[in-house]
């Protein structure tokens, strides 16, 4: 879309074999799960982001205080994903507008809301 590769990671359960990074090199957003349980843990998802090194990184499938806590209880919060990245203070966006102009030469966290 516009010259910007997203990647949307589903309920990912392992970190991405030499094929798959291939496949996804040069994404420019990337959805990845960060609440483990279901999908892949924290510290894996941060191994994800390493391995593709997206602009712009948008964790996904993690425990809020909205969902419900019988299912989804045992998800980490994405407080555990942002720590292992070494960004704790991140304020969650109600909207992301991207561009292929404004895509950020670091790589970026996004929390939505």
């Amino acid at each position: 879309m516009d010259d910007i590769t997203i990647a949307h990671l589903g309920d990912l359960g392992h970190k991405l074999d030499d094929k798959a990074t291939e496949i996804f090199n040069g994404v420019n957003i990337l959805m990845v799960p960060v609440g483990g349980f279901y999908t892949i843990s924290p510290s894996l998802a941060c191994q994800v982001v390493t391995q593709l090194e997206p602009s712009i990184i948008i964790p996904m499938h993690y425990k809020t205080s909205k969902m419900n806590q019988d299912k989804f209880g045992k998800l980490d919060e994405v407080s555990a994903f942002l720590k292992e990245m070494g960004k704790e203070s991140i304020t969650p966006l109600v909207k992301l507008s991207v561009s292929k102009d404004k895509i950020p030469v670091e790589p970026t966290i996004v929390v939505l809301e």
